[in-house]
C-alpha cells in the first residue's frame, strides 16, 4: 500500500541521521526532571539514584531545578525545556535521563530545541509520562530515545531487580544489540520497522499534535498502568480511528499494571478483539513499562521482532 511505501522512505531518512552519542564508562549523565515535583518528594531515592548510576561508572550532573516544587512542576515549563536544551548543548553530558514522571510533560514540547538535538544527538531516557518528550523528541529531530529506567522509580528502589541494571548496562554501555525476549505471542510473525510508543495514555496526548509518531510501516510498543478493559479498548480503538493499526507492521505489548478485567473481558481479549481485522505480529509481555523489571524499548529506531526466537532486536544500533 502506499502507506507501506511512505513508511519506508520515513525509515530511510531517519537511518540516515547521525548516531547517539555513545555511553561508556566515564560518561556524564544529566537528571532532569521534566514534569511533577516528585524529586523534592523523594530526595532519598534521588540519591540512592546516583549511588546506582555511579556505581556502574556513571559521572552523574544535576539539572538546576531538579529539587524545586512549584506547584505541578518544579519549575515553568519553559524554564525546565531551557535547562534540558542548555544540558543538550554542554560538550561534557553524554546523555539525558528523566528523574520521573508528570502528565504535564505536554507543556514542554514548544519550548525544546529540536534542532540542536538533531544536530547534536544524544540518548534520552525515561518512562511513563516522558512517554510524550521521547516521541516528540524522536519525531521533530529524528534521532533514537529510550523508553528506559528513572532515576526515581527505578536507580533509586533499594530493591531494583538486577535485571534491570543489567540491560541498562548491556544495552547502553556493552551495546548490545538484542533487547530481551517476547515471552509470548497473541498473533504469530516477523516485522521489521520503526519503533514508537511507550505509555498509551501518555502517547494520546500527542494525538492531533504536530509531536504525534511518523507510524505508516512502524511497531506499536505500548504498555499502560491502572487502567480497566474497557478503557484500554477506548484508547485503542482511538488509535484505530486515527488511522494508526491498520499502518503497522507489528505490535508489542508490555506489561499491564493494574489493568483489571472489565465484565468478563480481559485486556488480552481487547487486543485481540481490536486488531482482528490484521495479520501482523504481536508480541505479548515484554517486560517493560510500570514494571520493576524494565527492559530498554527504543523509540525512533529500525527494530526486528520475530515469534520464531521471541527475541526483539536492534536491525543497527543507534
Amino acid at each position: 500500500s502506499t502507506s507501506h511505501i511512505y513508511g519506508k522512505i520515513q525509515l530511510a531518512e531517519v537511518n540516515m541521521t547521525a548516531k547517539n552519542k555513545k555511553i561508556e564508562c566515564g560518561s556524564t549523565v544529566a537528571i532532569v526532571n521534566v514534569a511533577a515535583p516528585e524529586p523534592a518528594e523523594f530526595p532519598d531515592r534521588i540519591s540512592e539514584g546516583i549511588r546506582k548510576l555511579e556505581n556502574i561508572g556513571l559521572r552523574v550532573v544535576q539539572a538546576r531545578h531538579l529539587m524545586e516544587s512549584r506547584g505541578l512542576f518544579s519549575a515553568s515549563p519553559e524554564s525546565i525545556a531551557q535547562e534540558i536544551n542548555e544540558l543538550w548543548s554542554r560538550d561534557d553530558v553524554d546523555a539525558i535521563i528523566c528523574a520521573g514522571g508528570g502528565i504535564a510533560a505536554n507543556a514542554l514540547l514548544p519550548y525544546l530545541d529540536y534542532d540542536l538535538f538533531r544536530k547534536n544527538p544524544k540518548a534520552l531516557i525515561g518512562a511513563s509520562n516522558p512517554t510524550i518528550l521521547l516521541n516528540a523528541v524522536a519525531k521533530r529531530s529524528g534521532i533514537t530515545t529510550y523508553h528506559g529506567p528513572s532515576v526515581i522509580w527505578d536507580f533509586g528502589d533499594r530493591d531494583q531487580p538486577q535485571f534491570t541494571i543489567d540491560n541498562f548496562v548491556n544495552f547502553f554501555l556493552r551495546e548490545r544489540s538484542d533487547l530481551g525476549e517476547v515471552p509470548e505471542f497473541l498473533v504469530e510473525g516477523e516485522a521489521h520497522g520503526r519503533s514508537f510508543g511507550g505509555n498509551l495514555s501518555s502517547l494520546l496526548l500527542l494525538a492531533g499534535t504536530e509531536y504525534f509518531p511518523h507510524h505508516d510501516g512502524g511497531i506499536l510498543i505500548w504498555e499502560d498502568i491502572g487502567e480497566s478493559a474497557d478503557r484500554i479498548y477506548a484508547k485503542l480503538v482511538q488509535l484505530d480511528e486515527m488511522g494508526v493499526l491498520q499502518s503497522l507492521c507489528g505490535m508489542i505489548v508490555g506489561e499491564l499494571a493494574n489493568c483489571e478485567p472489565k465484565a468478563g473481558i480481559d485486556c488480552r481479549e481487547v487486543v485481540l478483539d481490536v486488531c482482528s481485522k490484521y495479520k501482523y505480529p504481536i508480541g505479548w509481555g515484554l517486560p517493560f513499562g510500570h514494571t520493576p523489571r524494565k527492559t530498554v524499548v527504543p523509540i525512533g529506531a529500525t527494530i526486528a521482532l520475530s515469534s520464531k526466537s521471541r527475541r526483539l532486536s536492534l536491525s543497527e544500533l543507534d
